[in-house]
């Protein structure tokens, strides 16, 4: 078996000397905002090379698809430049 991590959402992706940093976080499962909801804190760090990173868009794009296709999600329209 593989490990599995969770998180919730990508905050940040950098690049610096040839490597593509991406910064995930989750909500704490203890820590609350001033509003009383979870906050969320750094979970883990993807650290790959940038040809890995950009041959990673095809995959996502065609789940982004998939999605579409089955209803799961909907595609908004382009903001219209002023």
């Amino acid at each position: 078996m593989t490990d599995e991590v969770f998180v919730d959402q990508i905050v940040d992706i950098a690049v610096t000397s040839g490597v593509v940093r991406i910064d995930m976080v989750s909500q704490s499962p203890t820590e609350r905002g001033a509003d009383g909801k979870p906050t969320m804190r750094f979970k883990q760090r993807l650290v790959m090379p940038i040809d890995g990173f950009l041959k990673s868009e095809g995959v996502i794009q065609r789940m982004i698809d998939v999605l579409v296709e089955n209803g799961v999600v909907t595609r908004n329209a382009p903001d219209k430049a002023s």
